[in-house]
């Protein structure tokens, strides 16, 4: 008999800095207004060239978090006459949080009054094996044989939010 099983939390919150920008910008751009405060929609002086590339950090608030469980339950043994069984139980559930809000204060959604995204989903799943084994020898001579039973079940539920708010 024996069980091993594996628990992950991992945080995947941070919003990403876009890598194209950062080439195509300028050391000697400002990142930031003339009030020192508010970050520019380019730190270049033509604001055509290239987007901030800090822009969306700057205005996204962010949460994605994901939990992960995987076990293995497991029996096995010697029966009479060569036949040996095993049994494998193996569940798994996932758990993903997902909440994104874009402020309205982000200059290239301004007329869109910001945007809030929230996903939640749960995944579970898991898998049976049967496994009958047949070992025989007969002089010289050995046959072995090998049977499965197999069930296994998926299920997933996800909630799904978009909406468009006011500033």
């Amino acid at each position: 008999m024996g069980l091993n099983f594996q628990y992950s939390n991992r945080d995947e919150s941070t919003v990403p800095v876009r890598f194209g920008d950062i080439a195509s910008t300028t050391p000697w751009g400002s990142f930031y207004a003339a009030d020192g405060v508010t970050v520019r929609q380019s730190p270049n002086d033509d604001p055509g060239s290239n987007t901030h590339p800090f822009l969306d950090q700057a205005f996204t608030k962010r949460l994605y978090k994901y939990d992960d469980f995987f076990a293995s339950i497991y029996a096995k043994g010697n029966l009479p006459f060569g036949f040996s069984y095993q049994v494998n139980f193996s569940p798994r559930y996932d758990h993903l949080r997902e909440y994104q809000h874009l402020s309205s204060k982000k200059p290239d959604i301004v007329a869109r009054k910001g945007v809030v995204d929230r996903t939640n989903q749960t995944i579970y799943s898991w898998q049976l094996d049967n496994i009958l084994r047949w070992n025989k020898k007969f002089g010289k001579h050995s046959i072995e044989a090998t049977f499965l039973i197999n069930a296994e079940k998926f299920s997933s539920g996800e909630i799904q939010f978009m909406q468009r708010i006011c500033a």
